[in-house]
């Protein structure tokens, strides 16, 4: 089975290179890592495809093409783990029964986001389609990856549409559409600078978690490099670890 990163342009490799070790000390069932879009120069071995971003301030519309440019892809296998670079595993999962996390009704996140905030709109969009359908609303948007299979996540992709400004999340509509019951699970994103001791204690017992552009501090880097030391074989020797 494959594991597909989807990759934009002007994110930290860092958060990638330890992705990938956290993948491989914590999957097991994979055996080649895919990179759909941007592919970082320490990266050896792994099967690329070239996809840009070609939606200005619309991530998640990029997201979803670039999901589909893998779902379309014939050499990519028909069921594959799907994941963002700044996902991170702690503890061991097996690809084939990879569990389906969700963090709550969608209306419970929205009450949390202000409208002026571009995510409340995905969110409503979603919620929007999934009520209409009669569907579940769970939101199954955490930071954790996901396996699709090529022929439902196509007819997901047929049936609605991704056109606009606030398209509806993809992993929310495919797993409420094919009425995955999943597990409840609170996210774990840690969006603030934290000291080692702090991070150390936020994900003490975690299965998971995230990073963002202002957690990706020299504290969080010396404890991913404590937490997966080890080089994965698709890092090229060349580049270093960063510290």
């Amino acid at each position: 089975m494959d594991l597909v990163y989807i990759i934009g342009r002007g994110g930290n490799d860092d958060e990638l290179r330890y992705s990938i070790r956290s993948m491989v000390r914590h999957l097991k069932g994979f055996d080649r890592v895919v990179i759909v879009g941007h592919r970082p120069d320490f990266l050896q071995n792994v099967f690329h495809i070239p996809a840009d971003d070609k939606h200005h301030n619309n991530p998640d519309r990029n997201i979803f093409e670039k999901i589909m440019v893998a779902v379309d892809h014939e050499r990519v296998s028909q069921e594959f783990i799907c994941a963002s670079d700044d996902h991170y595993l702690m503890h061991d999962f097996d690809a084939r029964f990879l569990p389906y996390y969700h963090c709550g009704d969608i209306r419970d996140t929205i009450a949390k986001i202000p409208p002026t905030n571009y995510y409340h709109w995905h969110l409503m969009r979603t919620l929007n389609i999934l009520s209409v359908s009669m569907l579940p609303t769970n939101n199954f948007n955490v930071h954790f990856p996901v396996k699709y299979e090529k022929r439902l996540f196509r007819k997901m992709a047929y049936a609605f549409s991704f056109q606009g400004i606030h398209a509806p999340l993809a992993k929310t509509l495919y797993a409420n559409l094919h009425c995955i019951e999943g597990v409840l699970e609170d996210d774990q994103k840690i969006k603030t600078s934290k000291t080692y001791e702090a991070i150390q204690r936020i994900l003490g017992g975690k299965k998971f978690f995230s990073t963002n552009e202002h957690s990706m501090n020299p504290e969080m880097l010396r404890f991913l490099q404590n937490q997966y030391p080890t080089p994965s074989r698709w890092e090229d020797v060349y580049y270093r670890d960063p510290i």
